[in-house]
């Protein structure tokens, strides 16, 4: 599967996902799915990081089509994101979620960088 999603850090908690390659749109509903079901069973805010640094091309789906990344962005569990990588077709499309959605996030250069970012977050805020 070219989207592998794990706890990082549960004790924050913090969710990785790893994305590499092409995405359908299958996956990209397999993906929401599973983070909603982070979301539904954690006592508090879940922040997550994304690590698009090997993504491919996202193919068969607009942003605008996907009812569950609605759901997934207006969750009330739902807290920062991070983003791993410079894709400009990914920073534009987070752009747009951000006016929509009030997306909370922020583009770090590797993984544990944006790990220690989501984990002060947390402790300032108590998410």
């Amino acid at each position: 599967m070219p989207v592998r999603i794990e706890w990082y850090d549960p004790e924050t908690p913090i969710v990785l996902s790893t994305f590499v390659g092409d995405i359908t749109r299958a996956e990209a509903e397999e993906a929401i799915a599973t983070y909603i079901g982070f979301l539904d069973n954690a006592e508090r805010q879940v922040h997550f990081i994304s690590d698009v640094r090997s993504i491919g091309k996202t193919s068969g789906f607009a942003l605008s089509e996907l009812k569950a990344l609605a759901d997934l962005l207006q969750h009330p569990r739902f807290g920062y994101v991070v983003v791993v990588g410079s894709k400009p077709t990914v920073h534009f499309a987070l752009k747009v979620l951000a006016k929509l959605f009030n997306l909370r996030y922020t583009p770090f250069g590797d993984v544990e960088e944006g790990a220690r970012f989501l984990r002060e977050v947390a402790r300032i805020h108590s998410l």
